[in-house]
């Protein structure tokens, strides 16, 4: 009997790129509107290729939703605000 071919997933761990930092500025970027791939990849330094990786690792945690902030993106903007 042959095996079943399981869907496709990301493997639920953090790429070596996907840092605090990667986070913070993925946030902020979401919350002033600004959340793109071309901006993405300005603001941290890195190539659009590498920004291509890193995207669905956010989305897969929650942090992002298509290029908006997600639910877990939102809670984390809210208390990441300075007071």
């Amino acid at each position: 009997m042959p095996k079943k071919k399981m869907p496709k997933k990301l493997p639920f761990h953090i790429q070596h790129n996907t840092t605090l930092t990667v986070v913070a500025k993925t946030l902020q970027l979401a919350a002033d509107g600004q959340l793109s791939l071309e901006t993405m990849s300005s603001a941290l330094g890195y190539g659009k290729g590498t920004v291509a990786h890193i995207v669905p690792f956010l989305r897969q945690m929650g942090i992002l939703e298509g290029w908006r902030l997600g639910e877990l993106g939102t809670v984390e903007a809210t208390y990441a605000k300075p007071s």
